[in-house]
């Protein structure tokens, strides 16, 4: 599939406000794709993402990134990307512009597909060391040196993670059910089972509703986790709930452990892998629990038998390549 027929039809549903009528393009559109691939890429593009949320890859390309990229593929200086930022409030915007006055000449282009777009960002998700940013920078020029004025907004969009299109899970759900007549509930739980659309997507246009009924949870692959539900008053959410528990509250924040197949993954409450945050927790679940088990549960930080604010995880989270400083603390 072309990724210029991607943008395009972002394009169109960018004007639509009506859930209802951009679950029915969406369906329309996503129907038409044959390849199980492109079929994939096309509904995690549509809200904005190269990967599900568990998955531990990223692009790690920043508006700097883009900005030396445009500057080599169009021939602006970043003087006047930075004019056209504050005239747009948009680089995708901007990425158009200066695609369609761009004063560079590239003999031999290359048409972009969807698939062409995926390989480029599983290049890049891969990079790592000395040098990989430069080679980020030479590979998105590539891909601005192929894309029309239209893909370079959508392409720029889509790297940012902010496509501005209102397409959020709830109308992919609804799309999903509409474009093979499943029931949206069905497709509901199947993407609260796998934490990916696109997977979903490619199920059901497959094998229908028994291939979503099949979907069943799988270790390393988090479920989507039961949060707490507000109550204007302690009476009210009692008479709703019936017979209640109650326990104390450490100040700590929600994991999902899931402890298989010699290994063990932890998610954050957003789905986000901190694995690599959590080090004694790993160790503590390996030395502690047997296999083949997925702990939902609280992680609490503790100081000479004290519990710490929950703040000292979510800095643990954010500065996960530092982390034996910070357990040293």
């Amino acid at each position: 599939m072309l990724f210029k027929n991607f943008a395009e039809f972002c394009e169109t549903i960018e004007k639509i406000s009506s859930t209802l009528e951009l679950a029915a393009r969406i369906a329309t559109f996503i129907k038409e794709i044959n390849d199980d691939n492109d079929l994939y890429n096309v509904v995690l593009f549509l809200m904005g993402k190269v990967y599900p949320p568990w998955d531990e890859r990223e692009l790690g390309v920043g508006v700097g990134l883009i900005y030396e990229a445009l500057r080599i593929a169009t021939g602006a200086n970043k003087s006047k990307i930075e004019n056209f930022i504050r005239e747009t409030g948009d680089l995708g915007i901007t990425a158009e512009l200066l695609l369609q006055a761009k004063t560079q000449l590239t003999l031999f282009e290359e048409e972009l597909t969807i698939a062409k777009v995926r390989e480029v960002f599983d290049t890049m998700s891969s990079l790592i060391g000395e040098g990989s940013q430069k080679r980020k920078i030479r590979l998105l020029a590539d891909l601005y040196f192929s894309a029309t004025p239209i893909e370079a907004k959508y392409l720029t969009r889509l790297i940012l993670g902010e496509m501005r299109l209102g397409v959020g899970e709830g109308i992919v759900r609804d799309a999903i059910a509409k474009a093979w007549g499943i029931e949206s509930e069905l497709v509901e739980r199947a993407y609260m089972i796998t934490n990916d659309f696109g997977r979903v997507a490619v199920v059901a246009r497959n094998e229908g509703r028994q291939g979503l009924e099949k979907l069943k949870i799988e270790l390393h692959v988090p479920v989507k986790m039961m949060l707490a539900q507000v109550a204007e008053e302690i009476n009210e959410a009692i008479k709703e709930m019936g017979n209640v528990a109650v326990e104390w509250k450490f100040d700590g924040t929600r994991v999902q452990v899931h402890w298989g197949n010699g290994r063990v993954t932890i998610y954050s409450r957003r789905l986000e892998n901190v694995t690599k945050a959590l080090p004694e927790i790993v160790e503590e679940i390996k030395k502690n629990v047997k296999e083949n088990v997925i702990l939902d549960g609280e992680v609490v930080a503790m100081k000479e038998g004290r519990p710490l604010p929950f703040q000292h995880i979510l800095r643990r989270f954010r500065r996960k390549y530092e982390v034996g400083k910070m357990m040293e603390k």
